[in-house]
């Protein structure tokens, strides 16, 4: 079962997202913000992949994106980015080694694939 860490700031759609995926068979860790996100990485097994929101408060998904392709124990766990800011400037401001930018809202269908395709799982 592919472990995914979700980092969502609004409540709603984190808990929304992490019920999808646990009712897709996928195991769930949940972050509120970047800042809980990295402690995340090194308090539970390692997932798989991570969806990432970008505006968030305190660490956003930038500054994120940063500091994990700084670390060798995280730099290879694969990122999705979920956000509402235009994909042009989403990438613009530095997404180096994400694997994905999906556009909120999105289609669950297409996050579920994407999420395979990602963790081969």
């Amino acid at each position: 079962m592919a472990v995914v860490l979700v980092v969502e700031d609004d409540f709603d759609s984190r808990l929304a997202i992490a019920y999808t995926l646990k009712d897709a068979g996928y195991e769930v860790v949940t972050a509120c913000d970047g800042v809980e996100a990295l402690d995340a990485l090194y308090q539970y097994p390692k997932p798989d992949v991570i969806l990432l929101d970008l505006t968030m408060p305190d660490l956003d998904g930038w500054s994120f994106v940063k500091i994990k392709n700084g670390s060798q124990e995280i730099v290879d766990i694969p990122v999705i980015v979920l956000t509402a800011v235009p994909i042009h400037e989403a990438r613009s401001r530095g997404l180096e080694g994400t694997q994905l930018v999906i556009p909120k809202p999105f289609n669950v269908d297409d996050l579920l694939r994407a999420i395979s395709v990602v963790t081969k799982k």
